[in-house]
């Protein structure tokens, strides 16, 4: 979302400011953007229904009084949570315009909200739909991302993909080797079947960038323990993004394990850099080339590939990828191409001008 909002206050016809859940100085300023803050409530298992309920409500007004205080014509924000709620509560008595940005698939229907996002809370899924048909706008990232929200929900959402600018070089394959796996301990993101590609391609480099989740660490010591004993593996507990974005222009394939992404900023990341995806189960709108074993060897070069969950095969493609060098660069090609027609800031923030406009008036 930085990307968006930095682009579109490079261009002037929309004042963009930022509010976050954070501890911010007073008049910071990052990239000609005013940032805000107020820090969300630490609240322990300790601490009284009573104080939780107390705690909430005196952040939900703060978040209030921030919009307030910003003057803004138009409120924009994404992911479901508490947080959400609060914004478009404040919305709403303002009389401000809200759009909301649906991120993943687990958005658009209410058992992945309930399991993955709102732990078992059917009560916030009720709020979610509610809110949902309320708000001015709603954004998805793909096609599949619409007509699920149209068909659960009942909500006609605008697709406006994710903005992101090709680097200014593409590194020569030269310089690459392995492949590459980004992401965060969840057990929808399926960590384990990575180890599973790494053990099949044993004479192929793989590097894991894990970023730890405090829900899930039985799942995160798990994957780290698995990792340190197979030798073409490296393993890292997350890094600093302006890190994982090096790693990209010295691999040679991302693997994603994910079982459901709404346009995962990691695959678009891979594909501005050149790197082609090869995915499991996630194939967004039909982008990346659906492949079985005997595909592999002389399947047509795409952006990326999707096995339908084949470990076996992915694996497969995997090692073709690092191997044949005239059949990796024209799916490099490709991945890059993409990126330019559908994700550049030349193409996506005219868009978002528009929306604004649109729902400001």
């Amino acid at each position: 979302m930085w990307t968006m909002m930095r682009g579109l206050a490079d261009r002037g016809e929309v004042c963009v400011s930022l509010l976050t859940a954070a501890d911010v100085p007073a008049e910071t300023v990052i990239e000609n953007i005013p940032v805000a803050g107020i820090p969300s409530p630490r609240l322990t298992d300790r601490d009284s229904r009573l104080v939780r309920i107390a705690a909430l409500i005196s952040y939900a007004f703060g978040i209030g009084r921030r919009i307030q205080q910003s003057r803004v014509d138009v409120i924009f924000m994404k992911l479901p949570s508490f947080e959400m709620f609060a914004v478009a509560v404040a919305g709403w008595i303002l009389r401000k315009p809200v759009v909301f940005r649906g991120v993943s698939n687990w958005e658009t229907d209410e058992k992945n909200l309930a399991e993955q996002i709102f732990h078992g809370s059917r009560l916030k899924v009720r709020l979610f739909r509610f809110c949902l048909r309320r708000f001015n706008r709603v954004l998805c990232q793909t096609q599949h991302q619409r007509s699920e929200l149209n068909r659960n929900f009942g909500v006609e959402a605008v697709l406006i993909p994710n903005v992101h600018a090709l680097p200014d070089v593409i590194t020569s394959i030269s310089a690459r080797q392995g492949v590459l796996w980004v992401g965060r301990a969840h057990p929808g993101k399926q960590p384990q079947a990575f180890l599973q590609l790494a053990d099949a391609n044993w004479d192929v480099a793989h590097t894991m960038i894990m970023a730890p989740a405090p829900e899930y660490s039985a799942l995160s010591a798990e994957v780290a323990n698995a990792a340190s004993i197979q030798t073409n593996l490296q393993f890292q507990p997350g890094l600093p993004s302006g890190e994982v974005l090096k790693l990209y222009e010295l691999t040679r394939v991302l693997a994603l394990t994910s079982e459901a992404e709404g346009f995962s900023n990691v695959v678009i990341e891979a594909l501005k850099n050149g790197v082609p995806v090869v995915s499991l189960f996630w194939n967004p709108d039909g982008l990346f080339l659906p492949i079985g074993e005997s595909d592999v060897s002389d399947c047509a070069a795409a952006p990326g590939f999707v096995t339908n969950g084949s470990v076996g095969v992915a694996a497969l493609m995997m090692k073709r990828l690092n191997q044949d060098d005239i059949f990796w660069k024209a799916c490099s090609d490709m991945a890059t191409d993409y990126v330019r027609k559908t994700h550049s800031p030349d193409v996506v923030l005219p868009q978002y001008e528009a929306l604004f406009a649109g729902v400001a008036r």
